[in-house]
């Protein structure tokens, strides 16, 4: 399937970094069904399946900044909704005077960014 004639339902001036939900669809390449199969209308995740559900549900472990709200795996595709909230993550000192926690960063990732890591 090509998609050479496919516009962008990105808005052009608005700042994916933003604090927000944000619906997002991934699909395969070539819609293979790659993360498992639909039996009796349950979906059943093989290996890669269980392996992508491991790893949306760790994103917010690597961006504090990041929420997983709901998400869905289908065999050729994933559809979730992620959450950016606004408060940059805080630093908190321990007693000697280390700090822990993430710092804040000058930049938040955009939404592309993230899922570009994922």
């Amino acid at each position: 399937m090509v998609f050479e004639n496919r516009k962008s339902i990105r808005l052009k001036e608005y700042n994916y970094s933003e604090p927000g939900d944000y619906f997002i669809t991934i699909c395969t390449q070539n819609r293979e069904d790659m993360f498992g199969e639909i039996i009796d209308g349950k979906m059943k995740l093989n290996e890669v399946g269980e392996m992508v559900k491991q790893k949306i549900i760790e994103i917010p472990t690597f961006y504090p900044n990041i929420e997983i709200d709901i998400f869905v795996i289908m065999p050729n595709h994933i559809h979730m909704v992620i959450c950016i909230v606004g408060a940059d993550p805080c630093v908190r000192p321990i007693e000697n005077g280390q700090t822990r926690g993430f710092a804040p960063t000058e930049k938040q990732l955009s939404l592309s960014q993230i899922i570009q890591h994922f």
